[in-house]
């Protein structure tokens, strides 16, 4: 028998030091832009009104696609602006992992 205590298990799932953990950060922002096109839908589809209007400038459509359609596109911009500044920041960073 061996003890447990002198050895714990390693998590299949941990990220070895050094390693890249873009794919879950990837599977992270594909997460939260998916629950933001349901978000979107559900809200649209039981939405009492047929339109809004935004800073008496813009009328927009509400629905259940369109607003899937606004919640997709604005979680990806700003999904999408995160990495960018993040990898400019990594720029900078002179112990950053290529």
């Amino acid at each position: 028998m061996t003890d447990e205590t002198d050895h714990p298990p390693e998590s299949p799932a941990a990220v070895e030091p050094g390693g890249d953990g873009r794919p879950y950060l990837y599977g992270a922002a594909a997460t939260v832009v998916g629950f933001a096109g349901i978000a979107g839908y559900t809200l649209g589809a039981n939405s009492p009104v047929d339109n809004a209007t935004l800073a008496s400038v813009v009328t927009l459509p509400v629905s259940g696609l369109s607003l899937a359609a606004y919640g997709v596109g604005f979680a990806g911009l700003l999904v999408v602006g995160i990495f960018g500044v993040v990898r400019l920041l990594t720029r900078f960073d002179d112990d950053a992992v290529a």
